[in-house]
């Protein structure tokens, strides 16, 4: 049995209701053992959970809203999602190394792509840039920059 050290942590961090149900999904990525597609998915290393502690933390911290869901990819990485009004999404892609992949769908726009360390996302706010959501990480170093 996979034993999560994030659970009471959670338990106690959350105080409002839709980030209580956001950290109520990150509590349970541990229950995502191999094979929980039946197709050969891998689990979510706690590694990776603890960085979706800190990611969806500091953004909680931040009062900024809350994520539309978090799920568990199948390669047992995991995504967050922020879904606008329009119809915009914001997606990170949790990555192992600390790393996140950034994707913007915005209505009738192309997808942009980014990616940066956790660290570098943490604390940036969902809302800015573009107008729906961080600002993209640069690759030239992954040094991360928010709008002005």
């Amino acid at each position: 049995m996979n034993i999560n050290p994030y659970r009471s942590y959670l338990r106690y961090y959350a105080y409002r209701p839709q980030w209580e149900a956001m950290f109520d999904e990150v509590r349970d990525l541990d229950k995502y053992q191999s094979n929980w597609d039946g197709e050969g998915a891998n689990s979510v290393p706690l590694d990776l959970i603890h960085d979706t502690v800190l990611l969806l933390s500091s953004q909680e911290a931040e009062d900024y809203p809350a994520p539309a869901c978090v799920y568990p990819l199948a390669d047992g990485t995991v995504m967050v999602e922020w879904h606008y009004q329009d119809g915009a999404v914001d997606a990170a892609n949790i990555r192992s190394g600390g790393r996140v992949e950034i994707v913007r769908r915005g209505p009738g726009a192309k997808p942009t792509f980014s990616s940066c360390s956790i660290r570098e996302f943490i604390g940036s706010d969902p809302r800015e840039a573009s107008p729906h959501g961080v600002t993209p990480c640069v690759d030239d170093g992954f040094e991360f920059k928010l709008a002005t």
